[in-house]
């Protein structure tokens, strides 16, 4: 999967733009900022057992130590501590968890992200960085429903989340730091590890969530399929722009139909809304493609797999055959172990293994 979503394409494509996108972007963008601006301003809280106020509780390194130490005995423990806390490593298979992020009827799977970062920069920026990001979920709706493990929309299905340990820990360093700093200012007292997952961590992951909704709601109109509406709705204004980028998305279906198009001049093509385009949504955290990630790498990204071959129809298959074979390839091989059919639900098998099974056949390889 890595091999795909991460390398970065080469050549130089002609890439189609779209202006009407110019409009639903920027309306986009301020939704997600007022989103966050809202959340990071009121003192709400998760429960104190939610999975991640659990995993920062077992981070257990003293912030006394200066940030550059901190970062290094945090950075040594966070496989330790990923093993621990059942997520799926490069080096563990893990399971699938119950509704954390997405609310019941979704089934999640959490993977480590050990990408190094600048510690510093991190500490400096603790209010709007991403340790928490989404990689996929099935919800298509604009009106960014906080991911707290709430029911919000009629979309179920599975969700992919990972989680710098490290990252994580840095930025709830600095947030201590700060209520501490405040504290002895105003006398504020001291708000705790759930109030920090709830004003800062769930809304930074709005913006991978946003991205991903763009996958799945052209996802959705490219094969006619319903667009829900969400149950809930946020208790502030948002503008509307799910008209205006339905019409960019059905101009890309009409532009892309009868073309020959590879497949990452394809994904530059689809616009996205935190990212560039969707060969920038689509790259996978980096870990070692072992046996033990693969599998999840895999689920994240059969709907994208889907889209491209979908938007690019049979004119584009020939193009791209080099590029099918290496998926299937990859699938035959994840099938001998049993991965997913030991794991997943069996309705979530079920379409997964459909699905891996149209790829196939599309090189003549057979997956069972």
């Amino acid at each position: 999967m890595q091999l795909f979503f991460n390398t970065p394409s080469v050549a130089n494509y002609g890439i189609l733009r779209y202006a009407g996108w110019n409009y639903v972007r920027d309306g986009l963008l301020r939704n997600l900022e007022t989103t966050k601006n809202y959340y990071y301003s009121r003192v709400y809280s998760v429960k104190t057992n939610h999975f991640l106020a659990r995993l920062i509780e077992n981070i257990n390194v003293s912030h006394n130590f200066e940030l550059e130490r901190y970062y290094d005995i945090v950075d040594g423990k966070s496989a330790a501590l990923a093993s621990a806390m059942r997520m799926s490593t490069s080096y563990q298979k893990s399971g699938l968890f119950n509704g954390i992020f997405y609310g019941p009827g979704c089934p999640e799977i959490i993977i480590t992200d050990f990408e190094s970062f600048n510690p510093f920069e991190v500490y400096k920026n603790w209010k709007t960085v991403s340790a928490v990001k989404v990689i996929s979920h099935p919800r298509s709706d604009y009106n960014l429903m906080l991911p707290n493990g709430k029911e919000t929309s009629s979309e179920k299905g599975l969700a992919v989340i990972s989680i710098n340990i490290t990252m994580l820990a840095v930025q709830f360093k600095a947030f201590t730091a700060d209520q501490l700093q405040l504290d002895r200012q105003d006398g504020t007292g001291l708000q705790s590890t759930a109030h920090f997952i709830h004003r800062f961590v769930l809304p930074n992951m709005l913006p991978s969530h946003l991205d991903y909704c763009v996958v799945n709601r052209l996802n959705n109109i490219l094969n006619g399929a319903p667009l829900p509406e969400a149950i809930r709705k946020q208790p502030f204004a948002l503008a509307d722009l799910t008209g205006a980028s339905d019409k960019v998305h059905q101009q890309i279906v009409s532009d892309f139909r009868g073309k020959s198009m590879e497949y990452k001049s394809l994904l530059k093509t689809i616009p996205a809304v935190s990212k560039l385009n969707m060969e920038e949504v689509l790259i996978l955290p980096s870990n070692p493609p072992t046996r033990q990630i693969v599998w999840a790498e895999v689920l994240s990204r059969l709907e994208a797999l889907k889209l491209m071959i979908d938007l690019g129809g049979q004119e584009s298959i020939k193009r791209n055959v080099s590029v099918l074979n290496y998926f299937a390839r990859e699938f035959v091989l994840y099938s001998q172990d049993r991965s997913l059919q030991n794991v997943l639900p069996r309705e979530i098998y079920s379409d997964a293994f459909y699905d891996i099974k149209k790829i196939c056949l599309l090189v003549g390889k057979e997956f069972r």
